[in-house]
């Protein structure tokens, strides 16, 4: 699922373009932003709130204890064009130990 930026909130990295839009923005769903900065480094935000730049391990406990309070949880990804990919992997394996199926990634349209 790919999200245009506009919809959640600004980000200061050179997110990807993409034609596929999708709107996943609803009062039912808690929405998770994971913004990866790079090497082991990342933002977190829950419902727009920013939580603070943390560690893999970090984020886990803070998904974690989310899930158990709201089931019905959607994280988003953020990452510049220029990070590796390996980082993204890393995040999207985290999301799914965590049991977390809901995910998509944020770009810029390209309208």
């Amino acid at each position: 699922m790919l999200i245009p930026s506009k919809l959640i909130q600004s980000f200061e990295v050179n997110l990807p373009n993409s034609e596929v839009i999708s709107n996943i923005i609803n009062d039912e769903k808690l929405i998770i932003t994971i913004e990866i900065l790079g090497m082991g480094f990342y933002n977190l935000s829950i419902s727009n709130k920013h939580v603070g730049k943390m560690s893999l391990d970090q984020i886990a406990s803070k998904i974690s204890h989310q899930t158990h309070t709201i089931p019905n949880i959607t994280c988003l990804i953020a990452a510049s064009k220029t990070v590796e990919y390996n980082e993204i992997i890393k995040v999207l394996n985290l999301l799914n130990h965590i049991g977390i199926h809901s995910i998509g990634m944020i770009t810029n349209p390209s309208i």
